[in-house]
């Protein structure tokens, strides 16, 4: 499939699910080395998909350069030129954990951190987030409530779903089987309007995140110092 809710590792339908998915608005400026037609990525992909991805270090390298810096430059090609193109950075500039699943930044002004995986994907931290894994308790996030386009009709009785089952018509339960599984996902249903030829789901999705035994056991022993320029606290 085409479109937004498109893998753009795997083409296969992307439900954003928190931990488990990413969208990145073009503004954002990561490269996109796999696709020809564009230079920088806009999209949504699947955590599972990245970290298979032959692009996953290329996209990693570039998406650490993104997170931990401030602005900064970075080179493309465009119309069969090379230029440097100004991007906005995220400012998570102080590591503070590396370990054999990733690493830990934390933003230079807020009181909020990255844990940017091995192989790629990315989860944003608040403080309260860092207070839940430091007590040993499962960290639950909420994606809000948000509209994404269904690829066909599924009907009135879409609101009576389940989540395999809107998973099933969407034929990508094999990619989620593991939050069915594992995350404790609990599965929301809005509204759903049809206006053909689009079909439109409000859903929400809340559910454990996806992170590694040694972040929880690295947040436990971590002496947390609130910043003195935080006026903010949340995800980035």
């Amino acid at each position: 499939m085409n479109g937004p809710n498109a893998c753009q590792f795997c083409g296969r339908y992307v439900l954003q699910v928190p931990g488990w998915t990413t969208f990145v608005k073009s503004y954002r400026m990561l490269l996109a080395p796999w696709d020809p037609q564009e230079v920088f990525l806009e999209g949504s992909f699947h955590h599972s998909c990245l970290r298979s991805s032959p692009y996953r270090r290329e996209f990693r390298a570039d998406a650490l350069r993104q997170l931990t810096q401030g602005d900064h430059d970075v080179e493309v090609e465009f119309e069969g030129r090379t230029r440097q193109q100004r991007r906005p950075g995220m400012a998570f500039t102080e590591q503070v954990f590396f370990g054999a699943s990733g690493e830990l930044f934390r933003h230079a002004n807020v009181d909020s951190w990255v844990f940017v995986e091995k192989d790629g994907p990315w989860h944003f931290l608040s403080a309260d987030d860092v207070r839940t894994l430091a007590a040993g308790s499962p960290l639950r996030k909420s994606s809000e409530a948000g509209t994404t386009r269904l690829p066909s009709d599924p009907g009135e009785s879409v609101a009576e779903w389940t989540l395999p089952e809107l998973l099933d018509f969407l034929e990508v339960r094999d990619l989620y089987q593991e939050v069915l599984d594992r995350l404790e996902p609990e599965y929301t249903f809005w509204e759903y309007n049809a206006i053909a030829p689009k079909y439109f789901l409000d859903y929400s999705v809340d559910c454990v995140q996806p992170l590694p035994a040694e972040l929880a056991a690295f947040c436990a022993t971590y002496t947390y110092r609130a910043r003195s320029l935080d006026w903010q606290d949340g995800d980035a």
